[in-house]
């Protein structure tokens, strides 16, 4: 079955709104002003406690590193003081499989991920197996429509 328990989201939005796109620094900030809180929910909104965890897993790389190194901070602190085992895993593939949660999709299956940094066509194969068939080299299209907009 798949099923996900709980989501707890803040829309940064209006602040990339505001100062004409992502802002490393600035996302970094708000990562870090939120995370607790929306990990706190989460988790209060799923009926999971920490204990009933068998293991914390977080997004490594690729992606804005100042904005993932909130998070493994984070899951790091959080995954010793529950005792909890570490899972890291690829930003992308992580945005690949997030469909499963949701949908009884099965592999393999195409994905077309394209966000303001990256771009990559893939087949995936399994939860940890992934044939790239193409990636953005330079310029990721998501990072060409935010540059796009802001001429307008």
């Amino acid at each position: 079955q798949h099923c996900c328990l709980s989501t707890s989201i803040v829309n940064n939005a209006f602040h990339c709104f505001r100062a004409g796109g992502i802002i490393p620094p600035v996302a970094q900030r708000l990562h870090r002003e939120h995370i607790a809180r929306v990990t706190q929910e989460a988790l209060d909104m799923s009926g999971v406690a920490p204990s009933d965890l068998s293991a914390v897993a977080t997004t490594v790389k690729p992606g804005l590193a100042l904005s993932l190194g909130v998070g493994l901070d984070y899951s790091i602190k959080f995954i010793q003081q529950h005792k909890k085992p570490f899972i890291p895993i690829h930003h992308m593939e992580a945005h690949a499989l997030t469909v499963r949660m949701i949908e009884p999709v099965q592999f393999p299956f195409l994905v077309l991920l394209v966000s303001g940094g990256h771009c990559l066509l893939a087949v995936s194969k399994g939860v940890d197996d992934f044939l790239l068939l193409g990636k953005s080299l330079d310029e990721a299209p998501g990072d060409i429509l935010d540059k796009v907009c802001h001429t307008f």
